[in-house]
Order: C-alpha cells, then sequence, then structure tokens
C-alpha cells in the first residue's frame, strides 16, 4: 500500500518553505563570485597582472658617467668611454640555460655554468671586445638568453703623464663593499684608487639611475610601454619608479697640459719629482713623479708578467716621489740661513772663515770644496753653498731653534697638497731620538750640523721644498700647493698664512739665490739669458764616496746606481719679482748643479715660451 502524505502535515510545509530559499542563496553565490571577479580583475588588476608579468619585467641599474678631469685650459685628461659586459638571463629552466651555454660557445666564449645564479643576471664577461658587441645587438634572436650591457669605463688619453696626480680607478674589491662607507657601491662599480680620483671619489662618482625593461623569452629586453606591457596604470607606476643617472662633478686642475707633456718627456727615463708652483696662489702648473705607469692598465686587470716587471723596476713607478720625505740636502741651507737672521746671528762678529775643514766637538768636518771658500757673506755663502759657514750657524743656533722656526712657519706641518698620503715633514729638536728610540735617545752637537746643512736626520718632501721656496718668493707666505682649481664652474680656493715680519731678512737670503745661477755660483748651469732665476741647488749623499772618484766621473755614471747621490734643484722666477717656484728632484744621478740645474733652465725657458711671464 502505498502511502500519500496529507497538505497539512509540517514536514511537506517545511520542505517547500526550503525550497524558496535555494533560488536566493544562488543569487548571492553567483553575486559574491562577481564581486570577487570585479575586485581581482579591476580593482586589483595591477597588482595580480605586475605578478604574472615579474619573470618578464626587467630592473637593471643604469650606470652614471665618473665626472670629468679637464686641465686648466679646458683639455680633456680624464674622461668616459663605452665597455661591454656580457650576461646570461636569471629564471632558466635547465633546457633554457643549455640553450644560453650554446650560444656562448658559438661565440667562443668559455663559461662555468655551475656558477649560475636564479635570482639575478649573471656576469660571463667583462669588456667584450667591440665587434663581438656589434654581432650580438645586430643578430641577438641568434643567441638566446644571453645580452649585452653598456657600462661607462674610464680612459685616460695622456695614459703615464698624469698617473701620480690624477691617479686610477678599478673595480671596487669585496672587502671596500664590506663596509658602511661603500653601501652605494656594487660590484660592478668602479672607485678611485689613488691620486684625485680618489681624493675626489664623492665629487667624481655621481649617482646610478634606474630602468626598467621587459624581456621576452629568450632574453631579449625591450623597451618599457604601455603598448607591449598591456596596462597603462601599470606602465604608469613602473615608469614613475625609474630614475634618470646624475653624472659625476667635472674638475678643473691646475695642471698645464702642455707643460706637463714637456717636463714629462725630458726625466721619463729618471727616478725624479718635478713641481711647478704660482706662487701668489699655490695653484700646481706641473705635478711629475717619474717614471710613471699607464693607468689604463688597472680598468681591466694587469697581467702577471707586467706587474713583476712594475713592481721590481729599481725606480720604482709606483711610488709618488713628490710626497715621499727625503733629506733635502743644500736646499734646506737658506732655510738655517733664515733662522739664523731672525736671531741677529751676524756672520761679522760670529763667522770664521772656511779653510775647507774645522774641528767641531772634537770631530772634523769638511766643505765640499776642499781649499775651502775663505771669509764669505751669508748672501755668498748661498750662492757658494759653504758647508762650513752653514755648520757654524748650524752650532750657534742649536737643534731646538730649527724646530722653533719650522713650527713658526709651518714647515713642520705636511703642505696640505690635495693628495692622499703625503708624509709630514721631519724636524728634530733635543727630543727626537728619545720619542722615536733612537740609539741612546740622546741628541749629540755634532748632529745639529748635519741638520744645518740639510742632512742627517731632518727630511722633507719635494712638495714640501717647494712650498719653502715659495715663502721665499713671497716675502713671507705659506700657501697651500694644490691641483683642484674649480669644481664645474666653482671656484675653488686653498689657505694662505701670511707672516708678519722677516721680509728684511728673507730679501738678503733671495739675494743670494739670484747670485747662485750667475756665473761662478754651483747653479750657473741653470743661468738662462731668457729668465732671470734664483735658486739652489742641492746634494743629497747615498753613501760616502772619494772626492777623487766624483772629480773622475762628475754625472757618477761610473758609479753603481743605489750608490749615486740624489740631486736637488729648487728655484723662482723671474728674481727680483718671483711669480712661479719650481723643484726638481732625481734619485741617484749625481750633484744638483748638473742635470736637475740643466731641466730647471730647460722648464723655465719653455714656461718664457709659454707666455708664462708675459
Amino acid at each position: 500500500m502505498v502511502y500519500f502524505p496529507s497538505e497539512q502535515e509540517p514536514g511537506l510545509e517545511s520542505l517547500r518553505s526550503h525550497a524558496k530559499i535555494i533560488p536566493y542563496l544562488a543569487f548571492f553565490g553567483v553575486l559574491l563570485l562577481s564581486v570577487q571577479l570585479f575586485y581581482l580583475q579591476i580593482i586589483e588588476r595591477d597588482k595580480y597582472y605586475a605578478l604574472s608579468t615579474k619573470n618578464l619585467i626587467h630592473r637593471e641599474k643604469v650606470k652614471a658617467r665618473r665626472g670629468k678631469i679637464l686641465d686648466r685650459n679646458g683639455k680633456l685628461i680624464a674622461g668616459n668611454r663605452m665597455g661591454y659586459n656580457l650576461y646570461v638571463a636569471s629564471g632558466l629552466s635547465k633546457k633554457e640555460r643549455l640553450k644560453a651555454i650554446t650560444s656562448l660557445c658559438s661565440l667562443g666564449i668559455k663559461w662555468d655554468a655551475r656558477k649560475y645564479k636564479t635570482n639575478r643576471s649573471n656576469l660571463v664577461k667583462r669588456y667584450l671586445e667591440y665587434p663581438l658587441y656589434l654581432e650580438l645587438t645586430i643578430n641577438s634572436e641568434k643567441y638566446p638568453y644571453i645580452y649585452v650591457e653598456e657600462i661607462p669605463l674610464r680612459d685616460y688619453y695622456y695614459k703615464e703623464i698624469f698617473y701620480h696626480p690624477v691617479g686610477y680607478v678599478s673595480l671596487i674589491s669585496p672587502e671596500y663593499l664590506k663596509s658602511k662607507k661603500y653601501a652605494n657601491y656594487d660590484d660592478n662599480d668602479y672607485i678611485g684608487k689613488s691620486g684625485l680620483e680618489k681624493k675626489y671619489e664623492g665629487l667624481l662618482k655621481g649617482t646610478d639611475g634606474l630602468r626598467i625593461l621587459l624581456k621576452d623569452t629568450y632574453g631579449k629586453k625591450m623597451v618599457l610601454s604601455s603598448g607591449n606591457l598591456g596596462s597603462e596604470s601599470l606602465y604608469k607606476k613602473l615608469h614613475a619608479g625609474e630614475r634618470e643617472p646624475k653624472d659625476g662633478k667635472d674638475i678643473i686642475l691646475t695642471l698645464d697640459i702642455l707643460l706637463q707633456q714637456f717636463i714629462y718627456e725630458e726625466i721619463k727615463d729618471i727616478s725624479a719629482s718635478v713641481m711647478v708652483m704660482d706662487v701668489s696662489t699655490g695653484e700646481l702648473l706641473s705635478y711629475i713623479s717619474s717614471p710613471s705607469v699607464d693607468p689604463n692598465i688597472f680598468l681591466q686587470g694587469i697581467a702577471i708578467e707586467v706587474w713583476e716587471k712594475i713592481r721590481s723596476d729599481a725606480r720604482h713607478p709606483l711610488l709618488d716621489k713628490g710626497i715621499e720625505n727625503f733629506n733635502p740636502a743644500s736646499t734646506f741651507k737658506p732655510f738655517t740661513a733664515y733662522c739664523a737672521l731672525m736671531e741677529d746671528l751676524t756672520e761679522e762678529r760670529s763667522i770664521k772663515p772656511c779653510r775647507g775643514v774645522m774641528k767641531f766637538y772634537n770631530i772634523k768636518k769638511h766643505c765640499w770644496k776642499r781649499r775651502g771658500h775663505g771669509r764669505e757673506t751669508l748672501e755668498e755663502a748661498i750662492r757658494d753653498s759653504c758647508n762650513i759657514y752653514f755648520y757654524q750657524l748650524g752650532d750657534l743656533l742649536g737643534i731646538n731653534k730649527f724646530k722653533e722656526y719650522a713650527d713658526k712657519i709651518h714647515l713642520s706641518r705636511p703642505s696640505g697638497i690635495d693628495l692622499l698620503g703625503e708624509k709630514t715633514p721631519v724636524i728634530p729638536d733635543l727630543k727626537f731620538k728619545f720619542r722615536n728610540k733612537i740609539a741612546d735617545g740622546r741628541w749629540y752637537p755634532p748632529e745639529t750640523l748635519d741638520v744645518s746643512i740639510g742632512q742627517g736626520f731632518v727630511s722633507l718632501s719635494p712638495v714640501k721644498v717647494l712650498q719653502l721656496y715659495g715663502f721665499f718668493a713671497s716675502y713671507g707666505k705659506m700657501l697651500t700647493p694644490h691641483l683642484l682649481k674649480r669644481i664645474g664652474n666653482e671656484e675653488v680656493f686653498f689657505p694662505t698664512v701670511a707672516f708678519e715680519g722677516g721680509q728684511e731678512q728673507i730679501a738678503r737670503i733671495n739675494k743670494g739665490l739670484e747670485m747662485v745661477t750667475s756665473w761662478g755660483g754651483t747653479g750657473w748651469r741653470a743661468r738662462s739669458l731668457k729668465v732671470k732665476i734664483s735658486g739652489k741647488t742641492g746634494t743629497m749623499q747615498s753613501k760616502r764616496i772619494t772626492e777623487y772618484f766624483k772629480k773622475l766621473s762628475p754625472d757618477q755614471n761610473e758609479i753603481p746606481y743605489k750608490e749615486r747621490d740624489n740631486p736637488w734643484f729648487a728655484s723662482f722666477a723671474p728674481a727680483g719679482s718671483p711669480r712661479f717656484a719650481a723643484v726638481v728632484f732625481m734619485e741617484h744621478q749625481g750633484s744638483g748643479a748638473y742635470l736637475p740645474a740643466i731641466l730647471t733652465k730647460k722648464i723655465w725657458e719653455r714656461m718664457k715660451e709659454m707666455g708664462y711671464f708675459d
């Protein structure tokens, strides 16, 4: 028997009421789904579209160009050229990597695929040859998953001529990258390692930009646009994140390319330092340490055999001799004279005639002239570089007076030149040996005699000797020798300290320096009919050599290189109204009266021809 429920039964009525709700539930379900789809496809469209295209979007740094370095006349010393680095794209499958390796092999390029990183581009080769760059650029579809990026590279147009003042750049080292100081650098950045490149790194570097590109499935990059991106709003968001690179600031130097070239050609094979300075401003017109090297070799790394050749060179081409300390020899005698004049130790009442030898504290001290110079005035003693005369001045002064006046006129301080690594001058006092733990720590009077003629414990760098002669040329001003003239169009000034008093004493010293280049003076080889020159010879002894041997070989060519004397010639011109000062220092080239004096004459006459004295 079949049972038919009655309409009045409650179960059936309940079922009918629930059935009426189902369409509404379905409607709300569809509505919620529509809202969610609208939110994802319209409201959050750009977000999820960006995520879906994440692997296709390529962000790369745009390297800023390093600021240019120019000479005082606007001629380019260091600029930039384009370099090319080769990369394998990131995010590749094993099959795609294999295709990339095949592309590299077809170009003859080896690469260790085990070093592949999926999360960033993989550098394969730096400094790609230009023909390969053209091949990859023109026929990019033939070489899937590899690409080239252009980077600006430093270019030193005059090679070794400006190596020491300008310096060089090379790839930043991993040790540098660990420092917070270099947080804005990456492993593709170049950084100044010496010279002005290092000193003014903050000005020259610039700020990198950011470019956003699209990559196709083969790693080929395309310029970002709303068309190839498929979304105007997403394009605007991505484009807003791009930034243009800001190139480093150009710096204009005080150096003169033509003068620098002339002097370098004269001394390029000699271990030497030569500088020329404007005595009204401290601007260095020339700054040379020779021999030198081409700074371009540091950009791509140095071959072992080239490095060994440089390192084993007895002339030390990498050493900047301009800021290294040496005995100033007789170029120091005018300072001894200055101290004595300021102390009113006049020769008429204090100084005995030179007989070629004199005993001090039971020690015989000799003049360079065996027969002696007889009785001389201060000016004549400077002209003849009489050792006996200056020994007596030093003995009368005592070592503490040298230090006292060196401190007063800032001779005991670094010159302040805008290069890193300048050595501090050494001007000893009574406690010098004790402080430096030398021998028994006591200062002996004969050691003061050595200091008085620029030997013994006193040492100055060539740039400091130049500053001292700028002091005499300017009648009492300590200028700051410097290489930077302008940053862009902004003039740069360096301090000058003017000392009151002493002008009459300096005038007497300058008279003696003028007499040095007269006939009969020790620097007569620097005498010129074109420019009136004041100057002083100096000969730093590297080893005791008999006078007889020196006379046989006055330029010391027959003496072993390391045993030859180190000559100086410091000068300013024109005599009477000086405008420029110069210093020439050479290692192991004999007497200062020979090669340095001859070169000094050539420099001043060349500057005359160039119009510097007009």
